[in-house]
């Protein structure tokens, strides 16, 4: 099953695992999230989002969205690298992979029956959900 998710702060990731979780609890929750909103890229919710995401049983954190004129200064963008080394420190598998591509045959070629695939941005995360429902043969995700 895949989820496609509006999420950009960390309360809405917690809230939309949380809820996943209590709708599916026997079935393996996967979040992948896409750091694109100014907010999310901010290093002040850093963790906070490992807090939000470690409650998945494994994670893929896209490289953060980039701007060519990024109003957040280098010393306060949210750290994915830091992000993943946590969540690993925790016990919960976890990657910063490169874009959509890369993420959803990663997602294909790892998937389980009965997984739960919960896509969160706050953009169209290069087509994503619909790229891996479509690889595993479900039916596109509602949104």
């Amino acid at each position: 099953m895949v989820i496609d998710d509006f999420a950009h702060h960390p309360t809405a990731v917690a809230g939309t695992l949380a809820a996943l979780r209590l709708r599916y609890p026997e079935r393996r929750l996967r979040a992948v999230f896409e750091p694109r909103s100014n907010t999310s890229r901010r290093r002040v919710f850093q963790e906070d989002f490992c807090r939000a995401l470690a409650s998945a049983d494994d994670v893929v954190l896209a490289e953060p969205f980039t701007k060519a004129s990024d109003p957040i200064p280098a010393e306060e963008r949210l750290d994915p690298e830091q992000i993943v080394a946590e969540l690993v420190r925790r016990g919960v598998p976890a990657r910063l992979m490169p874009g959509a591509p890369a993420i959803r045959d990663y997602l294909v070629e790892s998937a389980r029956s009965g997984d739960v695939i919960a896509v969160m941005s706050n953009g169209a995360f290069g087509g994503l959900p619909a790229l891996v429902a479509e690889a595993l043969g479900a039916r596109p995700p509602d949104g």
